[in-house]
């Protein structure tokens, strides 16, 4: 309501009098995902994966099967990733589903309320058992949660042994959450200062350089 409320301060999306233009909104950003081929949500480490799978990143959401269900359940969990307790459940269930990016949400939804979400029961237990999951960017959301629920202790030295994989884009992924940790991520300091070695990445030696000095 920009004449009673100019500078947008009052947020209106769970205002049941505007859940009918709440609904449309919300269908006009599907259709236009699914139009697209929206990638926003996914990690750059899992559209490498997938680009390369796919043939192009065009096709990594343009494929012969309909995509409609996926993008619709992946806006739906990294949705809820930003919900706080309510979400809880559903963030711990996505844990165990079959893709990656599903499981990526789960694992970020719970380390964005960590102080909370740490205390659920099975969560620790959960996330513990994420770092040893196929995909690197699932193991660094993993660590990221359980280092911010105070549980640094196999997870950190996991986010330290990314930073020497493969794939540089988790690389990248996993020197910005070292970097995020501060002061939790010293014991690893050694992993940071490997990140401004010889690095295919720029943005690598960006984050880790940053990292090493504050």
């Amino acid at each position: 309501d920009l004449e009673a409320d100019p500078h947008e301060i009052h947020n209106l999306a769970k205002d049941p009098a505007h859940a009918e233009k709440l609904a449309e909104l919300k269908q006009a950003l599907f259709d236009w995902q699914l139009k697209i081929g929206d990638l926003g949500l996914i990690p750059e480490s899992e559209i490498t994966v997938r680009e390369a799978r796919a043939g192009s990143a065009y096709a990594v959401l343009h494929g012969e099967q309909d995509q409609a269900p996926f993008i619709r359940e992946l806006t739906s969990i990294a949705t809820k990733a930003s919900e706080g307790e309510s979400a809880f459940p559903a963030l711990l269930a996505a844990l165990e589903h079959e893709d990656s990016v599903i499981r990526y949400w789960g694992a970020t939804g719970l380390g964005n309320f960590a102080e909370t979400a740490g205390e659920e029961e099975g969560v620790l237990a959960a996330l513990r058992k994420t770092l040893d999951d196929d995909s690197p960017t699932v193991r660094i959301a993993a660590g990221r949660a359980l280092c911010r629920m105070g549980a640094s202790d196999p997870a950190l030295t996991v986010l330290a042994g990314e930073m020497e994989g493969k794939g540089e884009w988790a690389r990248l992924e996993a020197s910005i959450v070292l970097d995020e940790l501060d002061e939790v991520a010293r014991p690893v300091l050694g992993a940071l200062q490997q990140g401004l070695e010889d690095q295919p990445n720029k943005y690598i030696v960006r984050v880790s350089n940053k990292a090493v000095n504050d």
